[in-house]
């Protein structure tokens, strides 16, 4: 009987397993479009010509709240491969390097568990290297006929003609217009510039190249698509089309406008994938979607259970999980400038906090400087025909506080958030900020010199303690609580903990505590450099740049720590002619123009400090 038992087990056990081979998987073809905006046809935009990705639409479900999670790809793109918020593991900056847990799987990795075939031929970027395991092939060579027999795949495909790139250099943009059949082609005259731009030609030209370089990339995804019915595996692959954030050009890529965070997302699954609960062939979904849950919404269509601990959540699928009543978003350093801002979205209402004001919301960069929008809206700026809040984008300081109400605002051009009607409103959306700051240990309360050096000495971004962040957020809401925060402010003076010296130095400066400079001057010498600097900054807003100052920030500049080299440069250029003593050493900087990745970025920093400095 023992004998017959194990005979019976042995034969149940190979039947199962010829039940769980046979039942089908699906493919997954993710096709991921640089830099766009809802601008195609399906969602309304009548100027769009985006046929293929129009009719992706009326076969598949297209999402009307898709929202990044910033305005800028690398951070977006970790977001999406680790279904982590970057805030929580340190990859939060544009661009980085940041060091992970030796156990951090990202997505394609429970995938490949699961017997699926993983290539990505492009672009990845994901402000850190990627676990060994994440795929089975990158690179050109990448391709899914190279899996076997029968595998299931994921395939990654990225199309950078929308990037911002090919919309702010003519010859680029012109070479793809050509490509265009007529009846394709947006000219200048056609498109309708929104308020928060002048009205001008060079303006009209880019957000033609827009249009333009959307319509090429449409016709290169039909290519694509092409590929997948010729090869007989349209019935057996499920297609997501999504863009990595807003438009590539100025007031949206980098912000945290409502416009730099919703992006276009469809996903077509064929009929035998399809259950009671899926949204039937073109139809819409309103419900908050972030692209951090595309991880695990490709996971429970593959009936695969996504792991605990992840901050996606599954939209589709076996395992779907109720939508939130809030997405966030969040904008750090871009390049060698940083800025602190959080965005709360809650599919109507859009709010945005600034937790450094005191720095440029539009700070330069050397990547847009040949954007034709950007040269126009500074021009016009300079010469007070292009001010109000259309042009708050181009101002010295930030807001604080802003809340739009998009349904009748989606430019977000009508600042709400100083409206006594909306008090209970912008209360709910501060607490929401403050509960997902706390929740997820938002790490960008650090200053990035603060942070590396804190990985460094815990093994990794996210094992940073908690408690060390614990004092921070309320230090940083000075400029909300006015007066009311000098107390905690010069008390945080002493604290043993840099970071809090750091937020209690800022705040005073953003207060304007003139009763507080005595104690500045004193954290002018501080042990942390980046605590030194920032008492200078103060300082210089205040009105004192002295011999002291600038020695401070001397020694920023000759730090070891590329960070704080970084750190320091972005506050010189805010200083201007004041650090025109500082000049010989901003020299020698604006030589590092190569990489590695953190080098590269001061010697454009440099240049733009020292033109600063020069300034009469």
């Amino acid at each position: 009987m023992r004998h017959v038992g194990w005979l019976l087990s042995a034969f149940l056990s190979v039947l199962c397993g010829s039940i769980h081979a046979a039942s089908p998987r699906p493919n997954f073809l993710v096709i991921t479009w640089e830099d766009v905006s809802p601008h195609f046809g399906c969602y309304g935009d009548q100027l769009a010509h985006t046929p293929t990705i129009d009719r992706l639409a009326a076969e598949g479900i297209r999402f009307d709240q898709a929202y990044a999670v910033a305005g800028v790809c690398a951070p977006s793109r970790s977001a999406i491969i680790s279904a982590r918020w970057p805030v929580s593991i340190g990859s939060q900056h544009m661009r980085s390097d940041v060091k992970l847990s030796p156990d951090f799987r990202c997505f394609p990795a429970y995938l490949r568990d699961a017997g699926y075939y993983g290539i990505n031929p492009g672009k990845m970027d994901y402000n850190f290297k990627s676990p060994a395991y994440t795929w089975d092939a990158v690179g050109p060579e990448a391709a899914w006929t190279n899996r076997q027999p029968g595998q299931p795949f994921l395939a990654v495909f990225n199309y950078a003609q929308t990037h911002q790139g090919p919309s702010q250099r003519q010859s680029t943009a012109d070479a793809q217009r050509a490509a265009l059949p007529k009846e394709a082609i947006v000219t200048p005259e056609q498109v309708t510039v929104p308020g928060y731009f002048p009205d001008t030609p060079g303006v009209r030209q880019q957000l033609a190249n827009v249009y333009n370089n959307i319509a090429h990339a449409d016709q290169l995804t039909a290519v694509l698509l092409k590929k997948l019915r010729d090869e007989g595996l349209e019935g057996d692959t499920i297609v997501i089309f999504y863009g990595d954030h807003g438009d590539g050009i100025p007031r949206i890529k980098t912000h945290l406008y409502h416009e730099s965070l919703r992006v276009p997302l469809i996903v077509k699954i064929p009929a035998k994938f399809r259950s009671e609960s899926t949204p039937t062939p073109g139809s819409a979904v309103d419900e908050l979607v972030s692209l951090m849950d595309l991880g695990p919404t490709m996971l429970s269509l593959a009936g695969i259970q996504p792991p605990a601990g992840w901050d996606g959540r599954a939209c589709l699928g076996e395992h779907t999980q109720p939508a939130p009543r809030f997405l966030f978003g969040h904008r750090d350093r871009v390049d060698f400038s940083s800025n602190l801002q959080r965005a709360v979205h809650d599919g109507r209402w859009h709010y945005i906090r600034d937790f450094r004001p005191d720095l440029m919301p539009r700070p330069p960069s050397h990547s847009f400087e040949i954007s034709a929008i950007l040269q126009d809206s500074r021009r016009l700026h300079r010469a007070g025909t292009f001010t109000g809040p259309q042009a708050a984008w181009l101002e010295k300081t930030g807001l604080v506080e802003e809340l739009y109400d998009t349904q009748s605002d989606p430019h977000c051009l009508h600042n709400l958030a100083t409206d006594p009607a909306q008090t209970e409103r912008l209360a709910t959306m501060r607490g929401a900020l403050l509960e997902w700051q706390l929740r997820v240990k938002d790490l960008a309360f650090l200053p990035e010199s603060m942070q590396a050096r804190l990985a460094s000495q815990h093994g990794h971004a996210s094992a940073i303690p908690a408690d060390l962040l614990g004092k921070l957020p309320a230090l940083a809401d000075a400029p909300l609580d006015g007066k009311n925060a000098l107390a905690g402010l010069t008390a945080a003076l002493d604290s043993q903990n840099a970071a809090e010296r750091f937020w209690a130095v800022t705040g005073l400066g953003n207060l304007q505590a003139t009763e507080s400079i005595p104690a500045l001057q004193k954290h002018l010498a501080d042990p942390d450099a980046t605590v030194a600097t920032a008492a200078a900054w103060s300082l210089h807003r205040l009105g004192h740049t002295d011999a002291a100052s600038l020695e401070a920030l001397r020694r920023g500049l000759k730090s070891r720590s590329l960070f704080i080299q970084l750190e320091t440069l972005q506050l010189i250029h805010h200083i201007g002619p004041a650090a025109a003593p500082l000049k010989p050493d901003l020299q020698r900087l604006t030589k590092a123009k190569t990489p590695p990745l953190y080098a590269r970025q001061i010697g454009y920093a440099a240049e733009f400090a020292l033109k600063a400095a020069q300034q009469p």
